[in-house]
């Protein structure tokens, strides 16, 4: 749009590290969500809980994780960790597992 002079419109760009940066560029007033790519590491980790007897939940609720303007700056600032091409996932560890297999 911009090359044939044309105004901005709405578009999707999700979480891709491309969208990140020209949506930094250009000043855009945007938000993105995105599906967390640990959902089956996440998985695994609940799996093994399961098996050494713990309790674990049937259901486990997974908020979307939300880029917007207020913290655009956290996501760039670890894109030198992900390909150019790729998408700049939400950080996770096992207190985040714990955590959510916690809720009720």
């Amino acid at each position: 749009l911009d090359k044939q002079g044309r105004d901005q419109v709405p578009i999707t760009g999700e979480n891709a590290r491309q969208f990140l940066e020209l949506w930094k560029e250009k000043g855009l007033k945007s938000w993105a969500t995105m599906q967390p790519n640990w959902l089956g590491a996440f998985a695994t980790y609940t799996a093994v809980q399961a098996l050494e007897g713990k309790d674990v939940p049937a259901f486990v609720k997974i908020p979307l994780p939300v880029i917007d303007n207020s913290n655009i700056d956290e996501y760039l600032a670890r894109a030198k960790d992900f390909p150019a091409d790729g998408y700049i996932y939400s950080p996770y560890d096992e207190e985040l597992f714990k955590k959510l297999l916690a809720q009720k």
